[in-house]
């Protein structure tokens, strides 16, 4: 996400595999997101899971996995206002 060709955060995402255990063979993914301080609380973390999820509607995907250090109050209160999200 950018602001007159500054970078301001990202979101890494991709499509991963599912072990062949699941019925789920693939699945959404966000790995990675972060904001600089500046532009934190401007609801930039929502705007790029909504650009992820159009993203992953595009691909077939309906279902999306998100990791978290446990220790990450902040991406923790993050995720929790997003609540569960379905993408079908």
């Amino acid at each position: 996400m950018d602001d007159n060709g500054k970078l301001k955060g990202y979101m890494m995402i991709f499509i991963k595999k599912n072990i062949p255990l699941f019925k789920l063979i693939r699945f959404g993914y966000i790995s990675d997101l972060y904001l600089k301080k500046e532009a934190r609380g401007m609801g930039l973390s929502s705007q790029l899971k909504d650009i992820a999820i159009k993203w992953f509607r595009k691909k077939g995907i309906r279902y999306i996995s998100i990791a978290v250090y446990p220790g990450n109050n902040v991406a923790h209160s993050i995720y929790k206002r997003w609540g569960s999200l379905t993408i079908i």
